[in-house]
């Protein structure tokens, strides 16, 4: 059986998520977790949770997604982005030149997904 083409957001999630796991742990959750189970949904962003990281760890974080083309949407200062998520505010990043797709990134919250994070498991 022939394998399905990837689509721009396969793409887009592929190459993002290959950044951020040289760096921490994440899940993704919502929208695309439905696509990629097969049912048929339209969606620009997909959302991901990352674990609280220290300021420097994410600015290593930030510096690597730039040098892969990469932007942040609400600011150029990556110090700026980290006092969102911080905050309690998601941010996002696109690939340089094109608005679409987007990842939103969040940290954790609350107990409930600091547990999606430990038992998170990997979809094909």
């Amino acid at each position: 059986m022939r394998e399905a083409p990837q689509t721009i957001l396969d793409t887009f999630v592929t190459e993002f998520c290959g950044v951020i796991e040289r760096h921490t742990s994440y899940i993704i959750v919502s929208g695309f977790v439905a696509i990629a189970a097969g049912r048929t949904r339209g969606t620009e962003d997909i959302d991901m949770i990352l674990p609280r990281l220290k300021k420097e760890p994410f600015l290593d974080l930030h510096r690597d997604l730039l040098a892969h083309n990469f932007v942040g949407m609400l600011s150029d200062d990556p110090t700026e982005l980290y006092e969102y998520l911080h905050e309690g505010v998601s941010i996002r990043y696109t690939w340089k030149d094109r608005p679409l797709p987007e990842m939103e990134i969040k940290f954790t919250k609350d107990e409930l997904d600091t547990y999606q994070l430990q038992t998170r498991q990997k979809i094909p």
